[in-house]
């Protein structure tokens, strides 16, 4: 029996993100990164051309919210 897809969509829409900002979660897997007796890297920020920075702004305030 074959299943038509949008039925498919449907009864498994809250897999799939529904909007820009849905990033969703899991408990199923961890993920740890292993740096032995390494330290972490600490860098400077990057500059940043200022005709850009009006963008960057209205998508870190999205992304805060």
């Amino acid at each position: 029996m074959k299943v038509p897809m949008l039925s498919l969509l449907d009864e498994f829409s809250e897999t799939f993100s529904s909007g820009e900002n849905d990033l969703g979660w899991t408990d199923v897997v961890t993920h740890a990164v292993d740096t032995g007796d390494g330290h972490p890297i600490r860098q400077p920020l990057l500059r940043h051309p200022e005709a850009r920075l009006d963008a960057i702004q209205h998508h870190v305030a999205s992304m805060l919210e």
